[in-house]
């Protein structure tokens, strides 16, 4: 009779951050883009944005993995999901101080 046979798998406990301060990014929430978008105007939206919430350093904004790129992307980097993990959305985010073009160094 044969026996069963048995892997042992190594288990990695993994220590995720937890951040714990005060909230500093907004979503923009988008059900369509027009075609006919003008890219210029991209940019002019996202700092309107920022107006909105000035005590705010980011803004995020999640898209299905299959939806073309569209214009107001270019000022947003993609985050890159931790190995192991998959979501249904794409997570880009954009820093205040890089859309609207100004840096303090201390």
């Amino acid at each position: 009779m044969l026996g069963k046979r048995y892997t042992l798998i190594k288990k990695e406990v993994v220590n995720i951050p937890i951040y714990a301060g005060k909230t500093n990014a907004f979503a923009i929430v988008l059900y369509g883009m027009n075609e006919n978008y003008d890219a210029r105007r991209a940019h002019d939206f996202l700092a309107s944005a920022f107006a909105c919430f000035p005590e705010m350093d980011y803004c995020i904004i999640t898209m299905p993995p299959s939806k073309r790129v569209f214009p107001l992307l270019q000022h947003f980097m993609r985050a890159v999901p931790r190995s192991g993990r998959s979501f249904r959305r794409e997570l880009y985010f954009a820093y205040k101080a890089a859309v609207l073009r100004y840096m303090n160094c201390n």
